[in-house]
């Protein structure tokens, strides 16, 4: 039985993430490009390759920045690392996924504090 992945950029040896997308392989389809009508279905073959592809849109509409907000590590050691996660269903996942994306959130805005 397939399990949910989990494609992260990070952000080369540091590996602070930068970017996750969770998918179930062949089934989890998304927007094939910022403002587009076209979906692409994700799987083990294609996802992390999506993924870079969607974090250099990000880049160039200046959604992120180029770098690390953490190290500073610029996006030529950004890495993307497609995994299992131990859930079998997104419906399983999405407790730990979305508690994880609220902690991200809470450190992002004590960072934004920082300056």
């Amino acid at each position: 039985m397939s399990k949910v992945r989990i494609v992260q950029c990070l952000c080369g040896p540091a590996r602070h993430c930068i970017v996750a997308i969770a998918y179930m392989p062949g089934i989890t389809s998304a927007q094939k490009e910022l403002r587009s009508f076209d979906d692409v279905t994700l799987t083990e073959a294609n996802a992390a390759k999506y993924t870079e592809g969607f974090v250099e849109e990000l880049i160039a509409v200046k959604a992120i920045y180029p770098w690390c907000g953490i190290c500073n590590a610029k996006r030529p050691a950004w890495v993307f690392e497609d995994s299992p996660t131990k859930y079998h269903t997104m419906e399983e996942a999405e407790a730990a996924l979305g508690e994880s994306q609220r902690q991200q959130a809470i450190t992002r805005q004590m960072m934004e504090g920082r300056n």
